[in-house]
């Protein structure tokens, strides 16, 4: 954990980190959804990811994780996989057709939990990721150890109140990988 990094309780919320792909979705109107990488690539989706997010409100992209619970980002792509895929969401960029970006993380997993509520809670294949507010470097600490034991990737740390900064790491964020110094 950097120096710099301070836990001030109430200020903060940590997320598991999911060893996948990340994946941006967009559902359009019509109900079609797209999906494409990092790098702005089309990226397919199996039929049972598309079939909740055409539940999900039209007007909305969704940044995420597209993985196999408990496996590794390459089995993302192994031939067979694709039943096994499962969606995990972390944030919300545009809802309705409006900006979220300039809101606050609290308000855009307020929005978040509402969608998943209403459209995506009897789903596995689609899932909202878990948030943890943190209120010391105790709780950090037992959400690391519970990551670890079931084999998870790492944690994300997120300031409660920062808005999200497509395609750049701010110091608003803080990812924390098992064996790797955090950045």
């Amino acid at each position: 954990m950097p120096d710099d990094f301070k836990i001030v309780p109430g200020q903060v919320a940590a997320e598991q980190k999911y060893d996948g792909h990340r994946i941006l979705t967009q559902v359009t109107l019509g109900k079609q959804v797209g999906a494409w990488n990092r790098l702005c690539n089309a990226h397919a989706l199996p039929d049972q990811i598309v079939h909740v997010l055409k539940q999900f409100p039209v007007g909305s992209v969704y940044d995420g994780a597209l993985c196999i619970p408990g496996g590794v980002s390459t089995d993302v792509v192994t031939i067979g996989s694709e039943s096994q895929l499962v969606y995990v969401v972390f944030d919300v960029l545009r809802l309705l057709g409006a900006r979220m970006t300039d809101q606050s993380y609290d308000q855009r997993r307020a929005y978040l939990k509402v969608i998943f509520a209403k459209h995506g809670k009897s789903s596995p294949s689609v899932i909202l990721a878990d948030s943890v507010n943190l209120s010391s470097y105790r709780d950090l600490t037992a959400m690391e150890d519970r990551v670890w034991e079931r084999g998870g990737e790492g944690l994300i740390i997120k300031r409660r109140s920062s808005a999200y900064y497509p395609g750049k790491r701010c110091e608003a964020f803080l990812k924390i990988k098992l064996g790797f110094e955090a950045h």
